[in-house]
């Protein structure tokens, strides 16, 4: 760079704060608790690039047990976060 300024602030920066991503990841973290295969399935649904096979070949269950465990988890979060909207 040739011309110009850089001026930096004193201080850090706080990096950003999403609160419902938040919450969903402390319930991913109960889910590992309770259901470990479950939460994998979810994460590497998410996560992982390719196709629900390849994903399944890379857990080392069916295609259908895959499947299973990912509809399984969202319903698990579903009824978490019911539960928490009725305390409310």
């Amino acid at each position: 760079m040739t011309e110009g300024n850089v001026f930096r602030l004193p201080g850090s920066k706080p990096l950003p704060i999403h609160a419902a991503a938040e919450e969903i990841e402390r319930l991913v973290n109960t889910m590992t608790q309770q259901n470990p295969v479950m939460a994998q399935a979810l994460r590497c649904h998410y996560f992982n690039r390719g196709s629900l096979r390849y994903k399944a070949k890379k857990l080392a269950i069916s295609h259908t047990q895959f499947k299973n465990y990912v509809d399984m988890a969202h319903q698990w979060l579903l009824g978490r976060l019911s539960s928490r909207l009725e305390i409310v």
